[in-house]
């Protein structure tokens, strides 16, 4: 069961690829680690998946059409690298940690040099639901920040640069809403 993104012309495209009888995306990600975790730190599901697809989406292997977020996703200098196992990220995370700290990990590409307080290690943050757990903290401070929806989500991806959070907010939200909309 996978929520996934088409890319087309007009932007992200969401498409229900899930096999079984509940084709509702809202419902799907309810019931995935996104609910768990959005649960549990009172943070919206749909919106934490959000902003996962903005942060981690890559292709979805057999099909380059869509995409869904990645959990062995890095980030280093702008430079993305993907892996499809733990032990080939943890390789080049090893690496990149090396050169420095400023890292994007995993799901919600969280970045250690600012959060490295909230784990044992980097290696931690390959963990699915180490990586949404601290996400989502920052995502539900980031809301409270302020008044503008899209600049408070954005304020998940930058708090110096005004405009790029309202840019990246509002991209957030778009996918947010077309995932609410195919659930109606």
């Amino acid at each position: 069961m996978r929520i996934t993104a088409k890319l087309g012309f007009t932007g992200l495209l969401l498409a229900n690829l899930a096999l079984g009888g509940d084709f509702s995306p809202v419902r799907q990600i309810e019931n995935s680690v996104f609910g768990e975790i959005g649960k549990e730190r009172g943070v919206d599901p749909v919106l934490l998946y959000s902003v996962a697809l903005i942060e981690s989406s890559r292709p979805v292997p057999g099909n380059t059409h869509l995409t869904a977020p990645s959990k062995f996703t890095l980030n280093a200098g702008g430079v993305a690298y993907y892996y499809p196992t733990r032990g080939e990220a943890l390789e080049k995370l090893d690496e990149l940690i090396k050169e420095s700290n400023n890292v994007d990990i995993g799901l919600m590409q969280i970045n250690y040099r600012w959060h490295k307080g909230k784990v044992k290690g980097y290696k931690d943050l390959l963990d699915s639901k180490t990586n949404l757990r601290i996400g989502a903290d920052i995502l539900s401070h980031a809301l409270g920040s302020h008044k503008n929806r899209c600049i408070a989500i954005g304020h998940y991806h930058t708090w110096n640069n005004e405009t790029a959070a309202y840019e990246y907010g509002c991209r957030v939200l778009s996918i947010y809403n077309r995932i609410i909309r195919m659930s109606r």
